[in-house]
């Protein structure tokens, strides 16, 4: 959770850079960071800010440059936000010298940054300095006392309870279920809005199963999720129980009824993705049959994780998992010839039955098909391959390099395995220091996909990735082994 430290609004004139400075390394000093970093803090922001100043606003002095400072439990974050001539100051874009040596500051001095553009807004580049372990740990212990006196306030509610699907009646009473559990800390913020809900629902890409008590109020929920109305399978997420309801094994319960309603209405399968600083939500998978089919390593942002999770700064992996149902297939996949024995293991773990076909070479076919996007709030890059063509390698590299200019952290690639070429672009991208992660039964327009990763910074410490499983730390073992050997050949 961060906490906005101040909110600032200063005109752009260079008298107000040392008072400034003076102020955010106090502020910073105050939050845990060492004097050294509080130091290159204050080089940053006079970094950045004259350069706005040049760019953005043609070195004149009638505009407004706003600033904040917020912390978390990782880091000291800067945000610089401004209305100037749209693209004109880009840190990932050196003008000339001076600014090839600025960014290089910017790069060498900050821990993370990244450069959003919010269209009529205007622009924010954010930047973020670690704070050190024993600043965390500090924090870490103080939200753990505190999460052990809420517990021991909460009297557990005796009521009986009902499962069923949501009903549009229900959503004013689902957002107060999830403000319940987790204030307004939810990642997702469409899932305050009933009317998003409502609309996602008519959309038929969501569809909630509720458990309600005595009362006919919401106490826990989880949601049927689909990227298009279309597909074949669907994940399980947004699942949250009222600590009132807490006890009463209503998470599996969820998850058991919507594995069943997937089956009712014919889907292939369920898949789900299971945080790795604890073992808990992994156990509950596992309880119910649900099979690990890869891991990855770098995930969720470290700054949007839960201090009493002792990730300790850095980003953190998520295993993921497929419950198939009784509507599976046969099918002939091609699969790349250096992962085949992870990847049969795998689809024999799950009871999928699959005719692995010989790889047919380079592609015949002159474009590739395929769609790219980028999750800002998580400086993740996705990009879903269905058709490999032969400006395959082309396409993946330009992609690539756009992401990196964007700040990207992590790039993730999901190849269909229907296409004869899956050798030729497997090669293509571990070059390019991609990294296997697993794979996922029917994900692509009903066919099966195989992922890769590239995480930017792989310093990644294994100890704090908990895999619950004998299979599970399988994967585990074959995901950090394939991003060092991808990382040696960079």
């Amino acid at each position: 959770m961060a906490t906005q430290l101040f909110d600032i609004k200063v005109s752009s004139e260079n008298y107000h850079l040392e008072p400034l400075q003076q102020y955010v390394q106090a502020v910073a000093k105050h939050c845990g960071v060492p004097d050294d970093k509080c130091f290159q803090l204050s080089i940053l922001l006079e970094e950045v800010f004259v350069r706005i100043v040049r760019y953005a606003y043609s070195g004149e002095s009638d505009h407004v440059v706003q600033i904040q400072g917020e912390t978390n439990a990782q880091s000291f974050v800067i945000k610089y936000m401004y209305r100037g001539i749209p693209f004109a100051y880009d840190p990932n874009q050196a003008k000339n010298e001076e600014d090839e040596i600025s960014l290089q500051l910017i790069r060498t001095l900050s821990t993370s940054y990244r450069v959003i553009y919010n269209g009529k807004d205007g622009q924010t580049i954010e930047m973020c300095i670690a704070l050190p372990s024993s600043s965390l740990e500090e924090m870490r212990q103080v939200s753990e006392s505190a999460a052990k006196n809420a517990g021991k306030e909460i009297v557990l509610a005796t009521d009986a309870t009902k499962m069923r699907l949501a009903k549009t009646s229900d959503l004013k009473s689902i957002v107060r279920c999830l403000y319940e559990v987790f204030g307004y800390n939810y990642s997702a913020a469409s899932m305050y809005s009933p009317d998003d809900i409502a609309e996602r629902m008519k959309s038929k890409v969501y569809k909630g199963i509720v458990c309600t008590n005595t009362k006919s109020e919401v106490v826990a929920h989880i949601g049927m999720v689909k990227a298009n109305p279309d597909d074949t399978i669907c994940e399980s997420g947004m699942a949250f129980v009222s600590p009132q309801y807490g006890k009463r094994g209503l998470f599996s319960k969820l998850k058991q009824t919507l594995i069943e309603q997937a089956a009712k209405e014919k889907q292939r399968g369920v898949f789900s993705s299971a945080v790795t600083s604890h073992p808990f939500t992994q156990q509950g998978n596992n309880a119910i049959g649900c099979i690990e089919t890869g891991m990855e390593l770098s995930y969720i942002p470290a700054d949007l994780q839960s201090v009493v999770s002792k990730a300790n700064g850095q980003r953190q992996a998520v295993m993921n998992y497929f419950k198939a149902t009784a509507h599976t297939d046969k099918r002939e996949i091609y699969i790349p010839t250096r992962h085949r024995q992870i990847i049969e293991k795998t689809y024999n773990l799950l009871n999928i039955e699959r005719t692995i076909l010989q790889n047919g070479g380079k592609p015949t076919v002159e474009h590739s098909d395929y769609a790219y996007t980028f999750k800002v709030d998580w400086n993740q890059s996705i990009c879903q391959v269905s058709t490999i063509g032969k400006d395959f390698e082309l396409c993946m590299k330009r992609n690539f390099m756009r992401g990196l200019s964007d700040g990207m952290q992590v790039f993730y690639l999901q190849l269909s395995l229907s296409d004869p070429a899956i050798d030729y672009a497997t090669a293509i991208v571990e070059k390019m220091g991609f990294s296997y992660s697993g794979i996922m039964p029917y994900e692509l327009h009903d066919s099966d996909t195989i992922h890769f990763q590239y995480i930017v910074d792989t310093n990644l410490n294994p100890d704090l990735i908990v895999a619950v499983s004998d299979w599970g730390k399988e994967i585990k073992e074959y995901a950090i082994r394939q991003m060092h050997l991808k990382e040696q050949n960079r």
